[in-house]
């Protein structure tokens, strides 16, 4: 899975994404509330990377809330605390993902834009579409900050 998105994600890609990191950075300030009172934790230091991992995977401002939630659900499935009704619901979380992507990198195979599902999308016959089930197969990536390390 990491080896398609990879190529997304090299170091020299995520210096180009300085920009649109810049521009998702002044978007969650400006919509800061104006109280004078925020929960910077949740309104901006969470929503960071969920922004920037979605971008860079072609992922749509509206499915962002639905984005987030299967990366939440991809946190809990190793937490050990789950239920197993959770358990349940995150396994049908990460369906619901693994059915988005799919999707999504069929439509990116006709219409490529340069993000990461375009990479997962870009191989040929039936490995292509290996790849392309090997991509979905895990879940939503982490949305822990790891390009800080």
């Amino acid at each position: 899975y990491r080896a398609l998105v990879n190529p997304a994600f090299s170091e020299k890609r995520v210096r180009g994404l300085k920009p649109q990191m810049e521009k998702i950075i002044d978007e969650l300030i400006a919509g800061l509330p104006d109280s004078g009172r925020v929960d910077f934790m949740s309104e901006f230091c969470v929503r960071l990377p969920v922004w920037v991992i979605a971008d860079a995977l072609g992922v749509p401002r509206e499915d962002l809330p639905k984005f987030k939630h299967w990366s939440d659900q991809a946190v809990a499935r190793f937490s050990g605390v789950t239920t197993p009704d959770e358990d349940v619901e995150i396994a049908k979380s990460i369906v619901e993902f693994q059915h988005y992507f799919a999707a999504k990198i069929d439509e990116r195979r006709e219409n490529p834009g340069g993000n990461a599902v375009d990479y997962s999308a870009d191989f040929g016959g039936r490995e292509r579409d290996h790849h392309r089930y090997a991509c979905c197969r895990y879940g939503p990536p982490d949305p822990a900050p790891r390009c800080a390390r």
